[in-house]
């Protein structure tokens, strides 16, 4: 009996699960070539490793030769090895080439593979070639309707837990999301659903009046790590990360009575609309997040906020002012102004206890910071106005002039200038039980 042969007898003997925890532990992307080792030697493995070797598959569409030679061989592979489409949990594809006839066996060998899983948990589709890619192209092409059916067929499957589209218009949503509804989270889990809102994609300024108010849902990008219930549940849907969808009916129909916490730029007129139309449907905002460019400014905060249910639930504000920088013009004196007006209008019913304001400002307007600025919204949050208020942070970002070295400037003024400006804060504020805290980055 050969040496080999008597240690394979012996590890016969060992619990399957150990090497069920070793074969995990090993990297199937880095150690590739150890699981296919650890497969051909041992029959009692190979299930083992396949399972592992299988639960990710990931293309990178772009050389058509390459690819089409790998595509053959997992189709062959699968088609003579049936159970090995059962290992399968993940699929992810980026398209680095556009479409076109030499490369539409490509989706059709795509088609094939797809055929075979059964199990898919995970699905990606992410275009990174030039532009953004067109569903309604693929659908349209002869060559690419199998492709298409079988990713229409594996979004309605129930096994599907995770959708990733990237950077694609048209794709049909609503296969996947009719009637949804965002799950109601428990206050652990209030950051898991994030929405950024924004709508200015080209064909909405193509688009009509009427058409344009027809739709009652806003554009939605990166709706990320929300939960969707119907006809099960989806941990993330991505909508076009890099562009906006192009027309509202590929808009899915969120259902934002039960989101916990909103995340909104507010670069136009616009977001402040799309906003709007958000609050109006939320009812269980507990941390609302704001971005302003200030020439847009705060203006119809306290409104909006007042006019909806935010005013009863809202108990974290975080603003973050984007403040200008543009060679040869002249900053703004006081950036805090808007928010200040907004703050005091605020009704003194609000349910407020945690202010985060983060700005970012050049070292030439220091010296009026805090006179101009952090005492006036010091004086703002008032005991009478504010009731429940406990905590407020300010967050600056100094911006350094091209002659200023961050080590020494940083040195001098960072951890003053923090100092400084909490203790002028807490001599203008009413609140006695208000906790401040102030955080200055150099930035170089």
């Amino acid at each position: 009996m050969s040496t080999s042969t008597r240690h394979c007898r012996q590890m016969e003997t060992f619990p399957l699960d150990i090497f069920t925890h070793i074969i995990e532990e090993i990297d199937s992307t880095q150690d590739h070539e150890t699981l296919r080792s650890l497969s051909t030697c041992c029959h009692h493995l190979s299930p083992l490793c396949q399972r592992r070797i299988f639960r990710v598959i990931a293309f990178e569409i772009s050389t058509w030769p390459t690819i089409l030679s790998k595509l053959s061989r997992l189709d062959c592979t699968l088609k003579t090895s049936p159970h090995i489409g059962l290992y399968v949990r993940s699929v992810q594809m980026s398209f680095q080439t556009a479409m076109h006839r030499r490369v539409a066996p490509i989706y059709e060998l795509l088609a094939s593979i797809l055929s075979k899983v059964h199990r898919l948990e995970t699905m990606h589709l992410y275009w990174n070639s030039q532009g953004i890619g067109d569903w309604s192209a693929l659908v349209s092409n002869t060559m690419c309707h199998q492709f298409c059916a079988q990713i229409h067929q594996i979004s309605q499957t129930r096994n599907l837990i995770h959708l990733g589209i990237r950077y694609i218009t048209h794709f049909p949503f609503d296969l996947v999301t009719t009637y949804v509804k965002v799950i109601d989270l428990t206050e652990a889990d209030c950051y898991c659903v994030d929405v950024d809102i924004i709508e200015r994609s080209p064909s909405v300024v193509a688009m009509s009046a009427t058409d344009r108010s027809e739709s009652p849902y806003p554009v939605v990008r990166n709706f990320s790590l929300g939960r969707i219930a119907w006809p099960r549940i989806l941990s993330e849907i991505v909508i076009n990360e890099r562009k906006l969808l192009h027309t509202p009916p590929s808009v899915p129909p969120f259902d934002f009575t039960q989101v916990k916490y909103l995340s909104v730029p507010w670069d136009c007129e616009n977001d402040r609309v799309q906003t709007e139309k958000i609050l109006g449907n939320a009812r269980m905002i507990h941390s609302f997040s704001l971005k302003v460019n200030l020439e847009v400014g705060f203006e119809g905060l306290s409104k909006m906020i007042e006019t909806t249910a935010l005013l009863l639930t809202m108990t974290t504000l975080s603003v973050e002012i984007g403040y200008p920088f543009r060679p040869g013009i002249e900053t703004l004196s006081d950036p805090f102004d808007s928010l200040r007006k907004e703050l005091s209008s605020l009704a003194p019913s609000n349910a407020l206890q945690t202010l985060c304001v983060r700005i970012a400002f050049d070292t030439t307007i220091i010296d009026r910071f805090s006179e101009y600025c952090v005492k006036p919204l010091a004086k703002v949050l008032t005991q009478e106005r504010f009731l429940r208020l406990r905590r407020a942070r300010l967050e600056c970002n100094i911006h350094l002039l091209e002659f200023q070295n961050a080590v020494s400037f940083g040195d001098v003024v960072g951890t003053d200038l923090s100092e400084r400006l909490e203790k002028e804060f807490m001599d203008y504020t009413s609140i006695d039980a208000l906790k401040f805290s102030c955080v200055v980055r150099i930035v170089d």
